[in-house]
C-alpha cells in the first residue's frame, strides 16, 4: 500500500515538474508562426522565423522556429532551443506531422548528443536572421527597401 501511494505521488510530481519545464521555455510549443514572424527566402520559397533574432534577449530561454510556407500553410522545418541565451538543441522535422528527422544537443557550440545526423559544431546561422514581416513580397520586385534589413547580422 505504501509503495503504491509513493509511486502515485512520484508520478504526479514528475509530470508536474515536466509540465513546468515545458511552459517555462518561451515559444517552444508553437503550432503556427507568430503573427510578426520574420521572413526569409530560399529559392523563392517563403520561410517564416518565430521569434525574430532581434526579439531574443541576451539571456533568452526558449525556442526559435523555422517554418516553410507551402501553399499558404506553415510547415515546421526546424527548431533551436536556447537556455540563458545559448543555443543548446537543434531539431529538424521531416514532415507535416512533426516527425523528428534529427535532434542535436550542444554545449558551448560542440555536439554532446545526437539522434540522426548532426554536425559536430552548431551551425553558424543560429540564431536565424530574418527580414521583418511583409518584406518577402517587397524584395521579390528586385528592390531592397531600407526597412527590410536583416536582424541579427
Amino acid at each position: 500500500m505504501r509503495f503504491t501511494l509513493f509511486l502515485a505521488l512520484f508520478i504526479s510530481l514528475s509530470s508536474t515538474a515536466n509540465a513546468a519545464d515545458n511552459t517555462a521555455m518561451k515559444n517552444c510549443s508553437l503550432s503556427a508562426p507568430l503573427p510578426k514572424s520574420g521572413e526569409e527566402a530560399n529559392h523563392g520559397q517563403l520561410m517564416l522565423i518565430s521569434p525574430r533574432t532581434s526579439e531574443l534577449s541576451p539571456n533568452y530561454s526558449g525556442c526559435q522556429t523555422l517554418w516553410f510556407a507551402i501553399n499558404g500553410k506553415p510547415i515546421k522545418v526546424s527548431e533551436v532551443e536556447f537556455f540563458n541565451g545559448k543555443p543548446t538543441k537543434f531539431t529538424g522535422f521531416e514532415n507535416e506531422q512533426g516527425k523528428i528527422s534529427f535532434s542535436c544537443t550542444y554545449k558551448n557550440a560542440k555536439l554532446v548528443n545526437s539522434v540522426g545526423q548532426c554536425d559536430s559544431e552548431l551551425p553558424m546561422n543560429i540564431p536565424m536572421a530574418s527580414m521583418p514581416s511583409g518584406c518577402f513580397e517587397k524584395v521579390k520586385t528586385g528592390k531592397w527597401p531600407p526597412e527590410c534589413e536583416y536582424d541579427g547580422q
